[in-house]
């Protein structure tokens, strides 16, 4: 069998699709375009660029891999969106609990499967706390 290649393509921010064998991956959907201000905590966010595809150019996408679902960097409002349309979303436990619906959270070194015939990604969910370390930024 030939060796493909993961082909990426970053998109925007935190954005980026992973291909593999015809498993896709998408993170942190942002598809907002420039202009937008957003209040997170104590800042304010502008987005001064706006993505470099839009998410009806994508295709269908298997999987969305979302950080955290709390700050409007990570998913804006056209990302919250799109994640109607995706058969599976995998984030934090508490992200899945906000998200309902296909929302899979992943505990600290948890695995899950996602994959088609002939592919399967193994997707670990990492032990991370979002800095700074003094300020209690959630889940």
């Amino acid at each position: 069998m030939k060796q493909k290649r993961i082909q990426v393509a970053y998109i925007d921010g935190p954005t980026a699709l992973f291909e593999w064998h015809g498993f896709r991956l998408l993170t942190d959907p942002t598809f907002d375009p420039p202009g937008g201000k957003y209040q997170n905590g104590p800042m304010v966010l502008e987005k001064t660029i706006g993505p470099a595809l839009a998410p009806e150019v994508l295709g269908r996408e298997d999987t969305v891999l979302l950080s955290h679902d709390h700050h409007l960097d990570n998913l804006v409002h056209s990302g919250r969106t799109f994640l109607a349309g995706v058969p599976r979303l995998i984030t934090t436990p508490d992200g899945a609990e906000r998200l309902g619906g296909n929302s899979v959270g992943l505990a600290a070194w948890q695995n899950r499967h996602r994959g088609r015939r002939w592919t399967s990604a193994r997707i670990t969910g990492p032990p991370a706390q979002h800095g700074p370390a003094h300020i209690q930024r959630g889940r």
